[in-house]
């Protein structure tokens, strides 16, 4: 199993294993090589309001509400159902995760005579 990269990774890579390979090759004076890095890429996302899907997988039965931002499973009185938003690229998250979200529950039985 391997680690999430760190803060530093990024910076030792390019002052390690990148510098090493270009000294051994004598390439140090190179212009083009003295621009060059490695950049790693982060498989974190944000989603701010939900005002997008991008990336999103929306399964089962769930209900988009244009402009309000709002998901929610939809299910009636005799009926079980369920659904699911799910990102489209697995995540790791062996050495934890970070999430806020909320839940907003409401009663939408009708009673006669109230």
């Amino acid at each position: 199993m391997s680690l999430a990269p760190t803060s530093t990774v990024e910076y030792d890579l390019n002052a390690g294993p990148l510098h090493q390979t270009i000294v051994k090759l004598g390439l140090e004076d190179d212009k083009m090589l003295k621009k060059f890095k490695m950049t790693l890429r982060s498989f974190s996302f944000t989603y701010n309001n939900f005002s997008s899907l991008n990336g999103l997988c929306v399964i089962g039965n769930v209900d988009v509400t244009p402009n309000t931002h709002a998901y929610k499973i939809m299910s009636h009185k005799n009926s079980i159902k369920s659904g699911a938003l799910w990102h489209s690229l697995k995540q790791r998250i062996e050495n934890g995760f970070q999430t806020n979200f909320g839940f907003r529950f409401y009663n939408s039985v009708f009673h006669m005579g109230q």
